[in-house]
Parts: C-alpha cells; structure tokens; sequence
C-alpha cells in the first residue's frame, strides 16, 4: 500500500476532511492533517486513537455484524466537534476526520475506490 499516496489523495478528495490517517495492521499509523484550521485533538491524542481506539471499535463491530448483519463496511462516530469514519482494510483501516457539518457516509465509496487504487482493500463489499 502506498500509505503517504493514498493520504494525500484522501485529503484531495473533500475539503471537509480535516485529517487522515492509516494504520497498516502493524506498527505505527501514518498521519495526514489539513494544514488549514485548527486540529479538534491533540496528535498524542490521534495516534491512541489509531492503535487503541479504532481497531478495538472494528473488532467489536465486525463481531456482531458478521453474526447476521452480512459483515462490517464502515463505522461513523459523532464526537461533539466532529465525525470520524473507520473503514476497515484487510489489513489494518483507513480513519478520517470530517467536519461536524458534513455528513460523512456519502463519502464512503469514494475512499474504498481510493483505498484500492493504492493498494489496500477494503474489508466488506
């Protein structure tokens, strides 16, 4: 996967974006913040969210979707200052961070395509 590609193509995509981020399955995730604005967390704060936070939200969801829910494509949250949305890989997931005005689901399939195109895959459809 062509991580450092796929983060600014991400970014590329909609200005609502506020930050990108990769965590390849293993190792340290990689981060991408719009340069503009003012980040909502701290990036101590983002990379626990990428090792601990995310991954652990997949795990659990994925566990009940693959029950009788035909299996888990994304997971949205809605913190009071923005949303985030998860999309699993095979490997590892992709995580933006969307401004709070800006729903971000219709978004969804435009980042599996980019995901593919760099070389990661989406878990689900």
């Amino acid at each position: 996967m062509r991580a450092e590609e796929l983060l600014d193509a991400l970014l590329e995509m909609n200005p609502a974006i506020r930050y990108a981020a990769i965590h390849p399955g293993s190792g340290e995730p990689v981060f991408r913040e719009r340069r503009s604005g003012r980040a909502p967390t701290s990036p101590d704060g983002d990379r626990w969210e990428e090792l601990v936070v995310n991954p652990t939200l997949i795990e659990l969801t994925s566990r009940s979707g693959n029950v009788e829910a035909g299996g888990l494509e994304y997971v949205v949250i809605r913190y009071g200052l923005f949303f985030q949305l998860v999309i699993p890989l095979d490997r590892g997931h992709i995580s933006l961070c969307f401004e709070p005005t800006t729903d971000p689901i219709p978004s969804v399939p435009a980042v599996r395509n980019l995901a593919e195109q760099h070389g990661a895959r989406p878990r689900g459809r």
